[in-house]
């Protein structure tokens, strides 16, 4: 799994996001988790995705994002977090300029 690139995990009924799932995978572009049941972004949960570009988090639960999620994440350039929750608290992402 080091070598993945791609990953569309869209339409599984997820509810939740380990911390450490994206833990190994550097060389991750794109991650789709869009129509799931996901409630909250962890903190540092792309921490070691240096190669990450496009995430979608669309149609989802989601409350809560941390306030470092993207934070190590410097070639980020399309991030989707379209129809969230009513209850999210999201009103702040931190944006370093680069998506």
């Amino acid at each position: 799994l080091r070598q993945l690139q791609h990953l569309d995990m869209k339409n599984n009924s997820l509810e939740i996001l380990d911390r450490e799932c994206f833990r190994d995978l550097s060389k991750l572009s794109f991650v789709s988790m869009m129509d799931n049941r996901l409630t909250e972004i962890p903190d540092n949960i792309f921490d070691n995705c240096s190669s990450l570009q496009v995430v979608d988090f669309s149609h989802n639960k989601i409350r809560s994002i941390g306030m470092h999620v993207f934070s190590n994440v410097s070639n980020l350039k399309n991030l989707k977090l379209i129809n969230l929750s009513d209850q999210c608290t999201c009103t702040e992402i931190p944006y370093n300029g680069t998506y």
